[in-house]
């Protein structure tokens, strides 16, 4: 459920603000909102020394995971600097190290010579260009002309021309461009790159146990930059200073007896409907495990919006089974839930215990569908086959349409649900009417789409449906005393919302094609690998290789769905009939941690 909140203003004396900020912080349920837009680079010179200190631990911890004890240092932002500067010449030097290592891999070909001996050449009025050509060329340089092959790569041939002018003597050849060092002067400059580096290596381990106080001081600061903020966000009455926020009510009592310990002022509202409170939702631990799902998509209901989670929880869970489709996959992914949840041992339960539901629901579906790594002969098993529902048969053509009528009824039932939970929150207005009539025209909408697909007749009462539907959608869209202005209102949004509800309806087959498709590939894997055959060891193994990365990219495709379809089919089809826009803030008290 999404908390009701309470707009809160907290008055405290002036004097009393640093104390006070401190107990709120401690109390850590006021989600606050500035009375007065803080300037953005305020506190410039806290936020500079976070920035300096947060850059340091990061580079200590690249550099030197390992460190972890503690030291003390007079000034740790003076250390943040000389670790910051380190890196930034460590950078530096690994770059000229990069680039000398690129000219001498150019060079190499061409071997080693003095540079003092080609520059006094030159001064005495001998040239010497380098070239590079292809190994049949050579034959094309004139007779006439001094040269020496010096080199060879590959196909490549590399030439030294000799003349006694400075203009280039091959000038169809690719010039090759002379080094500013010979090879062995590049060498000993590595050398020196290279002893440079491992002393400033040597420099940072030596830092490296100031590691553990930045991590203390980068929390102190953050602490600092906090309270900085949350007090230059503070309105002010001389001689008191107020915050304003959002309480949830679950947790107002506490703030009661923190004001009357504190002797604040404390001014209690409903929120306004033109304002926007924070969204907090809470729910039973079971119903709590979808909240990975709306992490990941970074999604949030809006405060007056509708906490769908159970809903969600339950059709997300359904979609997967059917996008997957395979009980053997599914055994695939329990095994591994429950390998990474042992050795892992994490306090975050929610994602494990939804891996769990989503793998056994994915088996379920997977047994009574006879679809174990898209093996027909394991379908047809002894204990296995009792399982298998006939109509539901993967491997049987005549179960397709009954397994896309199940999934129409899913799609009809799933977005009815949206205008019953719509319909629900307005029980007091006669909007839930037109809610009502929704329902109706789903019900309609959900006949003609089988006669449409799987051309079943639709039975008599069809039109009355959506006929009655119809009426009631738009005698109630907006109830008002003007009457034909509220069914102009409702005639204008009715067919366009009634195509929709067809065309939502069809979008669920979606989960039929992609479980088909899923099998399919399964199964097509399959034939490849006994077809290759398992008669000779290496034959053993090329089989093996493709049945692990063709069921692993099958795994993978599959779980791609999920994420493209299982995720669309609660975020556009339902929550579009809820008129949902996941617009919420999420709840962020302000907390001093301790």
């Amino acid at each position: 459920m999404i908390v009701p909140m309470k707009k809160v203003t907290v008055v405290i004396p002036d004097t009393q603000v640093d104390q006070a900020l401190g107990d709120l912080g401690n109390l850590g349920i006021i989600h606050v909102t500035p009375v007065t837009e803080p300037r953005k680079d305020e506190p410039k010179s806290l936020i500079d020394q976070l920035g300096k200190l947060q850059s340091a631990a990061r580079i200590l911890e690249r550099e030197c995971p390992s460190a972890n004890t503690y030291n003390t240092a007079e000034d740790i932002v003076a250390v943040a600097e000389i670790i910051k500067k380190l890196h930034e010449f460590r950078h530096q030097e690994l770059e000229r190290f990069t680039a000398l290592q690129r000219e001498l891999e150019r060079l190499n070909p061409i071997g080693d010579f003095d540079l003092e001996t080609i520059k006094d050449l030159e001064h005495r009025g001998i040239f010497i260009r380098l070239y590079t050509c292809s190994t049949g060329q050579i034959k094309s340089i004139p007779n006439d002309m001094a040269h020496v092959v010096i080199g060879h790569q590959q196909d490549t041939a590399y030439i030294a021309a000799v003349s006694k002018d400075d203009e280039p003597p091959l000038s169809a050849f690719q010039p090759f461009t002379f080094p500013e060092q010979s090879i062995s002067a590049i060498k000993e400059t590595i050398a020196k790159v290279e002893e440079r580096l491992a002393d400033i290596n040597g420099e940072l381990s030596q830092l490296a146990p100031h590691e553990r106080q930045l991590r203390v001081k980068i929390s102190e600061l953050g602490q600092q930059c906090k309270l900085r903020r949350i007090q230059m966000g503070m309105g002010a009455l001389d001689p008191l200073a107020y915050l304003q926020g959002y309480c949830p009510t679950t947790r107002f009592d506490r703030l009661r007896r923190a004001a009357v310990e504190g002797h604040w002022g404390l001014l209690i509202e409903d929120p306004g409907e033109m304002e926007s409170p924070p969204t907090l939702i809470e729910n039973r631990n079971w119903i709590r495990i979808i909240s990975p799902v709306f992490r990941m998509l970074n999604t949030l209901p809006g405060y007056r919006e509708y906490d769908v989670s159970l809903c969600y929880l339950v059709f997300f869970t359904v979609f997967f089974a059917f996008l997957v489709g395979d009980a053997g996959y599914g055994i695939l992914f329990l095994t591994g839930t429950f390998i990474v949840d042992r050795k892992m041992k994490l306090d975050q339960r929610e994602p494990f215990m939804l891996a769990y539901v989503l793998s056994i629901a994915t088996i379920l579906w997977g047994a009574v569908t006879g679809n174990w790594f898209g093996i027909q002969s394991l379908s047809e098993a002894s204990g296995i086959r009792h399982l298998v529902v006939p109509g539901l048969n993967a491997f049987s053509s005549d179960s397709q349409s009954l397994v896309m009528l199940v999934c129409f009824v899913i799609g009809a039932a799933h977005i009815s649900i949206a205008h019953v939970i719509a319909g629900f929150r307005q029980r007091a207005s006669l909007r839930a009417l037109s809610h009502l009539g929704w329902i109706l025209i789903i019900s309609g909408a959900f006949f003609i789409v089988r006669l449409l697909v799987l051309e079943v007749p639709m039975p008599s009462f069809t039109y009355g449906l959506l006929v009655g539907g119809a009426a009631l959608a738009v005698a109630f869209a907006e109830p008002q005393r003007n009457i034909m202005k509220a069914i102009g209102i409702g005639l204008a949004r009715l067919p366009m919302r009634t195509m929709n509800c067809f065309s939502d309806i069809i979008s669920y087959i979606r989960l039929f094609a992609v479980g088909m498709a899923t099998l399919a590939v399964a199964a097509s894997f399959n034939d490849m690998a006994a077809t290759i055959g398992f008669r000779t060891p290496l034959l053993i193994i090329l089989s093996t290789f493709i049945l692990i990365l063709g069921h692993g990219i099958n795994i993978i495709m599959a779980l791609l769905a999920v994420v493209v379809h299982g995720v669309r089919l609660n975020m556009l089809e339902f929550s579009g009939h809820l008129d949902m826009q996941w617009s919420g803030d999420e709840y962020q008290p302000f907390r001093i941690d301790k």
